[in-house]
């Protein structure tokens, strides 16, 4: 059974080497450790989790790829899947931090 903190040095020691191809600068820049274990959790090897990651931010540099082709539409920087509205974030994260906010302030005048 593969240790978790095989799988992260393993994946984040590709994404170094790697940073600039396929979306492997997502996992360098925006990934949690919890969201390499998410990717690979299907994975039984080290390069099989490298590979697992690799499928998911390929498909994260795809769309960044097509929304560029597409007249420079960035995505969300909070769930990378999302056009932007605001100035890093898409309307479902903009509304859900909002109301995290509305909740924390009222939290404490409580």
């Amino acid at each position: 059974m593969l240790k978790s903190a095989d799988i992260i040095a393993a994946v984040r020691s590709h994404a170094n080497c790697h940073y600039t191809r396929d979306g492997w600068d997502y996992v360098v820049e925006c990934w949690s450790d919890a969201d390499i274990l998410v990717a690979a959790r299907h994975a039984s090897t080290l390069p099989g989790a490298i590979k697992a990651v690799g499928a998911v931010v390929k498909l994260l540099a795809d769309s960044r790829a097509e929304a560029n082709v597409l007249g420079g539409v960035d995505v969300c920087a909070e769930c990378g899947g999302e056009p932007m509205v605001g100035r890093d974030c898409c309307a479902p994260c903009l509304d859900a931090i909002r109301r995290e906010d509305a909740a924390y302030r009222a939290s404490l005048t409580d």
